[in-house]
């Protein structure tokens, strides 16, 4: 993989404009999986749009042999809107949900890839349709 390939994947969200403290950050839009825990089974879980916005931050340590040290920092995740279907319930009227997701209260799980970007969201709603748990998979680059 050329240093070129390598920083087109690290560059590859694009830079915030929305968020004033974001300015200077990357947002990317990732796969999102919602799973509903402590409901009867027969529970949907329909997420539109199927995809969560990063947005985050890639802070570099340089050494005179180069790169020292690579920092990720996630600033936000932008909220979610779902909508929980009963099938077992047909007469229940479905209702979406906006969901908030601290990105302090994620977990990040690291993966090799092809770069420093996020890859997947995955979160848990309990029975009221807050979140129970979040993870976050990054990818960084691994020569």
């Amino acid at each position: 993989m050329s240093f070129e390939d390598i920083y087109r994947r690290i560059t590859e969200g694009k830079r915030g404009t929305t968020l004033k403290e974001a300015d200077e950050s990357y947002r990317l839009s990732v796969p999102v999986h919602v799973y509903f825990e402590g409901g009867t089974g027969g529970e949907d879980v329909i997420v539109d749009p199927p995809q969560a916005t990063i947005v985050y931050d890639i802070e570099l340590s340089h050494a005179s042999w180069g790169i020292k040290h690579i920092s990720v920092f996630v600033r936000k995740i932008e909220d979610l809107t779902v909508t929980i279907e009963n099938s077992e319930d047909l007469d229940a009227e479905p209702q979406p949900i906006s969901i908030k997701i601290d990105p302090a209260d994620c977990t990040i799980l690291w993966e090799a890839g092809s770069g420093y970007a996020p890859d997947m969201l995955e979160v848990t709603l309990d029975k009221q349709g807050r979140v129970k748990s979040c993870e976050l998979s990054f990818y960084y680059y691994k020569p």
